[in-house]
């Protein structure tokens, strides 16, 4: 990992969710690229990243307001996907078990806790 900004905040949100964890990864929103995380894959970087600016423009031509701390989605095979928004620069995606993480944990705490671990 490139730095321990996001070695520190991946291994928080593993700490969180232990097992539960399938993989994440941090990214830069300008870019797209990888900038560290734990089985990660570059391409959903990309992908999700591209899909967030263009629900982000969206939302911006709709008049809503933008995202908030985080972006969940519910996927078949027991699993949740969900990215996380760092900072203004950067955004952290993974996917989780449903069977083993429990939504509450998710959002209550282990956000809350990358988004600090990171910001420190």
């Amino acid at each position: 990992m490139k730095n321990n900004k996001y070695s520190n905040t991946i291994e928080s949100l593993k700490s969180d969710l232990e097992d539960g964890l399938l993989f994440c990864d941090i990214w830069s929103k300008e870019t797209g690229l990888s900038l560290g995380g734990f089985n990660e894959n570059a391409k959903y970087s990309a992908l999700f990243g591209k899909i967030t600016k263009n629900i982000e423009k969206a939302l911006d031509d709709l008049g809503l307001p933008s995202f908030g701390k985080y972006e969940i989605i519910d996927l078949e095979a027991d699993s949740i996907l969900f990215i996380i928004n760092l900072d203004e620069k950067h955004l952290l995606g993974g996917l989780a078990d449903k069977n083993v993480v429990n939504l509450g944990i998710l959002l209550n705490f282990a956000v809350p806790n990358a988004i600090e671990t990171f910001n420190k």
